[in-house]
Protein backbone atom coordinates (compact mmCIF):
# COMPACT_ATOMS: atom_id res chain seq x y z
CA UNK A 1 0.00 0.00 0.00
CA UNK A 2 1.53 3.40 -0.86
CA UNK A 3 1.85 6.16 1.68
CA UNK A 4 -0.35 9.41 1.16
CA UNK A 5 3.13 11.09 0.99
CA UNK A 6 4.63 8.81 -2.43
CA UNK A 7 4.07 8.61 -5.99
CA UNK A 8 3.29 5.92 -7.67
CA UNK A 9 6.81 5.89 -9.01
CA UNK A 10 8.09 5.49 -5.49
CA UNK A 11 9.76 8.69 -4.87
CA UNK A 12 8.37 11.20 -2.06
CA UNK A 13 5.82 13.91 -2.79
CA UNK A 14 7.25 17.14 -1.05
CA UNK A 15 5.45 17.24 2.34
CA UNK A 16 4.03 20.53 3.87
CA UNK A 17 7.13 22.33 4.96
CA UNK A 18 9.01 21.54 1.73
CA UNK A 19 6.04 23.17 -0.10
CA UNK A 20 6.52 26.66 2.25
CA UNK A 21 10.31 26.96 1.73
CA UNK A 22 9.60 27.07 -2.08
CA UNK A 23 6.83 29.14 -1.75
CA UNK A 24 8.73 31.58 0.45
CA UNK A 25 11.60 31.39 -1.90
CA UNK A 26 9.01 31.92 -4.78
CA UNK A 27 8.20 35.13 -2.95
CA UNK A 28 11.76 36.37 -2.44
CA UNK A 29 12.64 36.49 -5.91
CA UNK A 30 9.76 38.21 -6.89
CA UNK A 31 10.11 40.83 -4.26
CA UNK A 32 14.15 41.21 -5.11
CA UNK A 33 13.00 41.97 -8.54
CA UNK A 34 10.05 44.20 -7.94
CA UNK A 35 12.58 46.20 -5.82
CA UNK A 36 15.25 46.25 -8.09
CA UNK A 37 12.67 47.83 -10.81
CA UNK A 38 11.36 50.26 -7.72
CA UNK A 39 15.26 51.05 -7.85
CA UNK A 40 15.90 52.00 -11.20
CA UNK A 41 12.58 53.52 -11.60
CA UNK A 42 13.37 56.05 -8.79
CA UNK A 43 16.66 57.09 -9.94
CA UNK A 44 15.02 57.75 -13.77
CA UNK A 45 12.89 59.64 -12.05
CA UNK A 46 15.42 61.70 -9.75
CA UNK A 47 16.83 62.50 -13.12
CA UNK A 48 20.18 60.43 -13.16
CA UNK A 49 21.28 58.25 -15.87
CA UNK A 50 21.48 61.53 -18.10
CA UNK A 51 24.09 62.81 -20.28
CA UNK A 52 24.77 65.93 -19.29
CA UNK A 53 28.00 67.95 -20.24
CA UNK A 54 29.24 69.26 -16.94
CA UNK A 55 32.76 70.80 -15.86
CA UNK A 56 34.71 71.45 -12.72
CA UNK A 57 33.60 69.35 -9.14
CA UNK A 58 30.63 71.91 -9.07
CA UNK A 59 29.49 70.06 -11.82
CA UNK A 60 28.27 73.21 -14.13
CA UNK A 61 26.30 72.93 -16.89
CA UNK A 62 27.57 75.03 -19.51
CA UNK A 63 29.95 76.07 -17.60
CA UNK A 64 28.37 77.85 -15.50
CA UNK A 65 26.58 80.50 -18.24
CA UNK A 66 22.61 81.08 -17.29
CA UNK A 67 20.64 78.97 -20.24
CA UNK A 68 17.74 81.10 -20.06
CA UNK A 69 20.02 84.50 -20.86
CA UNK A 70 20.05 82.85 -24.48
CA UNK A 71 16.48 83.21 -24.73
CA UNK A 72 15.63 85.92 -22.65
CA UNK A 73 18.47 88.30 -23.55
CA UNK A 74 19.76 87.04 -26.88
CA UNK A 75 23.53 86.47 -25.65
CA UNK A 76 25.55 84.41 -23.42
CA UNK A 77 25.95 85.56 -19.74
CA UNK A 78 27.83 83.89 -16.74
CA UNK A 79 25.44 82.70 -14.17
CA UNK A 80 25.90 83.24 -10.03
CA UNK A 81 26.35 80.75 -7.40
CA UNK A 82 23.31 82.45 -5.87
CA UNK A 83 21.55 82.08 -8.41
CA UNK A 84 21.83 78.08 -8.66
CA UNK A 85 19.66 74.94 -9.41
CA UNK A 86 20.18 71.45 -9.58
CA UNK A 87 18.56 68.96 -12.58
CA UNK A 88 19.62 66.13 -14.58
CA UNK A 89 22.53 65.38 -11.98
CA UNK A 90 24.21 69.24 -13.34
CA UNK A 91 24.40 72.16 -11.53
CA UNK A 92 22.68 75.08 -13.79
CA UNK A 93 23.45 78.80 -12.97
CA UNK A 94 21.74 81.96 -13.36
CA UNK A 95 22.59 86.09 -13.21
CA UNK A 96 19.16 86.32 -12.12
CA UNK A 97 16.15 84.69 -9.46
CA UNK A 98 14.15 85.31 -12.36
CA UNK A 99 16.03 83.16 -14.70
CA UNK A 100 16.21 80.61 -12.30
CA UNK A 101 13.04 80.25 -11.51
CA UNK A 102 12.14 80.38 -15.20
CA UNK A 103 14.33 77.36 -15.90
CA UNK A 104 13.07 75.26 -12.68
CA UNK A 105 9.52 75.77 -14.06
CA UNK A 106 10.17 74.62 -17.91
CA UNK A 107 13.77 73.09 -17.93
CA UNK A 108 13.60 71.52 -21.18
CA UNK A 109 12.58 74.91 -22.60
CA UNK A 110 16.06 76.19 -22.14
CA UNK A 111 18.82 73.22 -21.55
CA UNK A 112 20.64 72.74 -25.09
CA UNK A 113 20.23 69.92 -27.09
CA UNK A 114 22.38 67.05 -26.99
CA UNK A 115 23.06 67.25 -23.11
CA UNK A 116 25.06 70.65 -23.73
CA UNK A 117 27.77 68.93 -26.12
CA UNK A 118 29.06 70.15 -29.06
CA UNK A 119 26.04 70.00 -31.64
CA UNK A 120 29.11 70.01 -34.37
CA UNK A 121 30.81 67.07 -32.52
CA UNK A 122 27.26 64.94 -32.25
CA UNK A 123 26.43 65.35 -35.97
CA UNK A 124 30.14 64.10 -36.91
CA UNK A 125 29.14 61.12 -34.40
CA UNK A 126 31.70 62.43 -31.78
CA UNK A 127 31.47 64.29 -28.15
CA UNK A 128 33.06 67.39 -28.17
CA UNK A 129 33.31 70.26 -25.03
CA UNK A 130 31.78 73.56 -26.00
CA UNK A 131 32.50 77.19 -26.04
CA UNK A 132 29.50 78.49 -24.42
CA UNK A 133 29.81 81.76 -26.75
CA UNK A 134 29.74 79.61 -29.59
CA UNK A 135 25.55 79.35 -29.70
CA UNK A 136 22.68 79.10 -31.42
CA UNK A 137 19.06 79.22 -31.30
CA UNK A 138 17.19 77.32 -34.38
CA UNK A 139 13.42 76.33 -33.64
CA UNK A 140 13.20 77.35 -30.13
CA UNK A 141 16.15 75.13 -29.39
CA UNK A 142 19.45 76.21 -28.16
CA UNK A 143 22.65 74.26 -30.09
CA UNK A 144 26.25 75.04 -29.01
CA UNK A 145 29.54 74.56 -30.70
CA UNK A 146 33.22 73.76 -29.74
CA UNK A 147 34.62 77.18 -31.27
CA UNK A 148 33.00 80.04 -32.81
CA UNK A 149 34.60 78.27 -36.36
CA UNK A 150 33.09 75.23 -35.95
CA UNK A 151 29.50 77.39 -35.50
CA UNK A 152 30.15 78.77 -38.67
CA UNK A 153 30.50 75.53 -39.99
CA UNK A 154 27.71 74.36 -38.77
CA UNK A 155 25.33 76.94 -39.62
CA UNK A 156 26.53 76.53 -43.24
CA UNK A 157 24.40 73.23 -43.30
CA UNK A 158 22.62 73.64 -39.74
CA UNK A 159 19.40 71.88 -40.87
CA UNK A 160 20.91 68.81 -42.05
CA UNK A 161 23.41 68.43 -39.09
CA UNK A 162 20.47 68.71 -36.85
CA UNK A 163 19.15 65.75 -38.62
CA UNK A 164 21.98 63.87 -38.39
CA UNK A 165 22.78 64.60 -35.08
CA UNK A 166 19.08 63.69 -33.59
CA UNK A 167 19.56 60.50 -35.01
CA UNK A 168 23.12 60.15 -33.88
CA UNK A 169 22.41 61.22 -30.22
CA UNK A 170 20.50 58.41 -28.21
CA UNK A 171 23.70 56.10 -29.44
CA UNK A 172 25.99 58.51 -28.25
CA UNK A 173 23.79 59.26 -24.83
CA UNK A 174 23.54 55.81 -24.13
CA UNK A 175 27.31 55.59 -24.24
CA UNK A 176 28.00 58.08 -21.60
CA UNK A 177 25.82 56.85 -19.15
CA UNK A 178 27.14 55.30 -16.31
Amino acid sequence: MLGTNQFRSGQLRPGPRARHHRAVAATLRVLTVLCAAITAFAALSAGAGQAINVSGEDKLALKGYDAVGYFEDGHAAMGSKDFEYSWQGANWRFYSAEHRDAFAANPEKYAPEYGGYSAFGIAEGQVADVNPVAWTIYNGKLYLNTSEADRKQWLAAFIGYIGTADSKWPKIESSLLP
